[in-house]
Order: structure tokens, then sequence, then C-alpha cells
């Protein structure tokens, strides 16, 4: 039995659908939510990627969901006492299976993967035209919110990586824009934001960060995290982007000594000579 990291579980319960953002276009400090949505990835995280388990037993969907439910009201005194003596384990391969089965399905590559290779590849894609730069970040989005991307045919097959869990669209798509909110991960709230206007470069980083979050849940213990990591790191140059990562699922006193260590890209593989 695998434990995952509180940060790896966030991933999918810091997930709203459905929520509206009254926007004030001269002042962004001023937007708000009208509706915060309801919160948690059920198609691919509780009950799919991992699960909460009490004396030995899986706990009903229905008591994460009222956990995130009332967490999102900002009452965590009901939300503990739903999950209490609860913990977490890691249950995308005992999806199906009995306790001692030994017959799991082992992941190799799966076409969501393939998609989000590509979408990471058009937010770095630009060309000139006519003395001006452009992107393809619209089709980036397009793989992983819709599937617009390849038509815009509201009948189109290929709905988009998002949106075929029912977290794509508009509404519920990643974003990138001029000016990208920043979300209480637990209530939803507007608790900030970043205008990245006129800075082509801040955005093509930011929509990297959203689509490789996109990857931790949808490809979740499959054995694609740390390789994205590094392959993000190295291309930026920057190998303090994969410390920064690692070392926050370590307890505090650990953390520093973790980031320190993996600032050295040699760290970064098992030393299988020596």
């Amino acid at each position: 039995m695998l434990k995952p990291t509180k940060a790896c579980v966030m991933k999918w319960e810091s997930q709203f659908d459905n929520y509206v953002i009254v926007e004030n276009t001269i002042n962004p400090a001023k937007s708000r939510l009208a509706y915060r949505g309801m919160p948690g990835d059920f198609y691919r995280g509780y009950h799919v990627a991992y699960a909460y388990f009490a004396n030995d037993e899986i706990l009903p969907d229905n008591n994460a969901l009222g956990m995130m439910y009332y967490r999102s009201l900002g009452d965590d005194r009901t939300a503990a006492l739903i999950m209490a003596e609860a913990d977490t384990m890691v249950y995308k391969y005992s999806i199906g299976k009995n306790r001692y089965d030994q017959d799991a399905n082992f992941i190799v590559y799966r076409a969501a993967s393939i998609h989000l290779y590509e979408a990471e590849i058009y937010t770095w894609w630009a060309f000139k035209q006519n003395d001006l730069i452009r992107t393809y970040i619209t089709n980036a989005l397009g793989i992983v919110n819709d599937g617009s991307n390849y038509t815009i045919s509201s009948s189109r097959s290929q709905v988009g990586v998002r949106g075929r869990v029912g977290f794509g669209g508009t509404v519920d798509g990643i974003k990138v824009s001029n000016v990208n909110y920043i979300h209480d991960p637990y209530t939803n709230e507007i608790k900030g934001y970043v205008d990245l206007t006129g800075n082509l470069p801040a955005k093509q980083l930011y929509l990297e960060e959203q689509i490789l979050d996109e990857r931790a849940r949808e490809l979740a213990f499959e054995g694609e995290r740390f390789y994205d990591l590094i392959r993000v790191a190295k291309r930026r140059n920057d190998p303090s982007f994969l410390a920064k990562k690692v070392s926050e699922k370590y307890p505090a006193g650990q953390r520093q000594a973790i980031y320190n260590l993996l600032l050295d890209e040699k760290n970064w593989y098992i030393k299988y000579f020596e």
C-alpha cells in the first residue's frame, strides 16, 4: 500500500467545476466569485487515482464529496469529522481487484499523455508573420480543454484531455489570459491575480505550468512525473524548478536539505556505476 503526498492529492481536490467569476476588467483586484462551483476531480482523482480508507475499508464516495464540499464552505470542523481516522492510499492499480491479486495493469503510454506532450510543444511553438510573432497557444489550450484545435464542430469526437472528464471548455478549462486569477485551493475564492499583459514569455511559462499540473493529475502514479520535471527544468536551464517541486512534498524539517541536494543535477539520477 502506497500513500500519495498531500501535494499530489490537492492536484485533484483543488479542482472546481462550473464556477463563475464576476470580473472587473478595470480593477481586477475587485473581481469576485459569483459561484464557487463544486470541488473535486472525481473522474480521475478520488476512488480512481487515490482513495480514502479507514479500518481497512475504502470510504464511500459521499464521504470525500462531503468533506470537500464542507471544506469549500470554510467548515473545516465538519470536513475533519467526516474524515476522522481516514488516510489516503494509491488506488489506480487496485480498481476491480481483490486484496491479494497479482495482475495489475501497468500503463506504458496512453493517448492523453501524447496529447499533453503535443500541447506542451504548441505552448512554445512560435513563428514570425509580417514582422509579428504568432503562437500556437490556442492550439495547446484546445488540445487540453475541448479538442477544438481539431475541428470547431460541437459534435467532434475529440473533446480534449480535460473535456472528457467534465473540466473542459471556456468555463472549467485551463486558461492563460492577460489577467490570471489565483484561487484558494480549498474554497476557490480569488486570492489575487497575475497580470501578464504584453508579456508573451511569461504567458508561455504560465501555460506550461498548468499543462504540467494537468499531466500530474492525468498520469499520476504512472512513472511520468519526475521525468516531466527533469524535461522542463532542463528546458528552462533552472534546476531550482525541479528542486522546489520535489522538496515541497517532504516534511518541513527535511525540505531545505532536499531542495539543496536537488539543485545539483547529478543527484537527479541513480549513480548506477559507483
